[in-house]
């Protein structure tokens, strides 16, 4: 029988395993420490209950789930900790992404996430496409308007913490 846990549960042990990241240190030192002590390991696992979470119908999950699979494109393993996602379930969270947006396009955090995810890192879902839903949202160039005033990154563990100005850790 599974643990039941929620995404703000997942969040809280982001933001442990966030604290046992290296600050400092020169990059084949750092990849060595996050190796030696399970850490890529430890934001695997954090990601997998995201994508679970994700498959039981929880926003948030997914949108968490969708920053780490850009995040490890995007920024060095070294800094942020995420390496080797699973395309299996990153494929799980571009199917399911895709099928909201099918029927949900109103979601103004998120299309200004896709938007900016696309600006920054155009080739983080390549190994997925087709996908006409994301690649749509995404092309709205939506992130150059202001963020919706809605958005809270406080306690949203990685993606919040990135939000929030990278580097002042989680709130």
């Amino acid at each position: 029988m599974s643990q039941k846990y929620s995404v703000q549960d997942v969040g809280k042990e982001e933001e442990a395993l966030f604290k046992k990241m290296p600050i400092y240190g020169h990059i084949e030192w750092r990849d060595a420490y996050l190796k030696e002590h399970g850490l890529y390991d430890a934001w695997r696992e954090i990601y997998s209950k995201y994508v679970k979470l994700a498959q039981e119908g929880d926003l948030e999950a997914l949108k968490r789930a969708l920053f780490y699979a850009w995040y490890q494109l995007s920024d060095p393993s070294w800094l942020s900790g995420i390496k080797d996602l699973p395309d299996s379930q990153t494929e799980i969270v571009v199917n399911l992404l895709e099928k909201y947006l099918e029927w949900n396009t109103e979601d103004k955090e998120l299309k200004y996430m896709l938007s900016y995810y696309m600006t920054i890192c155009s080739y983080y879902l390549d190994r997925f496409y087709p996908l006409p839903n994301i690649e749509s949202v995404s092309r709205e160039n939506y992130w150059n308007r202001q963020l919706p005033s809605s958005s809270n990154w406080s306690y949203r563990g990685q993606m919040g913490a990135y939000w929030n100005g990278y580097g002042r850790g989680i709130p």
